[in-house]
């Protein structure tokens, strides 16, 4: 049993994405790829966490109705794509490639924390160019 609380969300994808990739809200479906840095329209992390409590309510329909359902970290501990130097507990937001980025690093060009832009908070350090830690949501 986990002794934390996660909670998953599953929305309709533009495609299928790999676990870590953060979403945002838009494209053809309901969320899709971020594209931009510290994009506000934030929508999750994409996870397969299995002890997570899971939200689904979408009428008649069911995710196994939909062509690329995805699972999205809302609250919890999870894995994350990030890019460039993270320090454990920097503020995350989009790094427009499909991760996320420091928003606390002062050499990184680009916009900080923007209203609803912020992915999570680092649970650990990187150094390296791109990795895969845990942050909160």
């Amino acid at each position: 049993m986990a002794n934390h609380l996660a909670i998953v969300e599953y929305f309709k994808a533009d495609q299928a994405y790999a676990e870590g990739k953060v979403l945002v809200f838009g494209g053809s479906q309901e969320v899709m790829g971020n594209v931009s840095i510290a994009d506000p329209k934030v929508a999750g992390v994409v996870t397969t966490a299995d002890e997570a409590e899971t939200t689904f309510d979408a009428g008649d329909e069911t995710s196994n109705e939909w062509e690329f359902p995805v699972a999205l970290m809302r609250v919890g501990r999870t894995i994350c794509r990030v890019t460039g130097p993270v320090k454990k507990g920097d503020n995350l937001v989009t790094d427009g490639k499909g991760g996320a980025r420091s928003a606390d690093d002062p050499k990184e060009p680009g916009p900080r924390v923007v209203g609803g832009g912020l992915v999570g908070k680092s649970l650990e350090d990187s150094d390296q160019a791109v990795n895969m830690i845990y942050i909160s949501v």
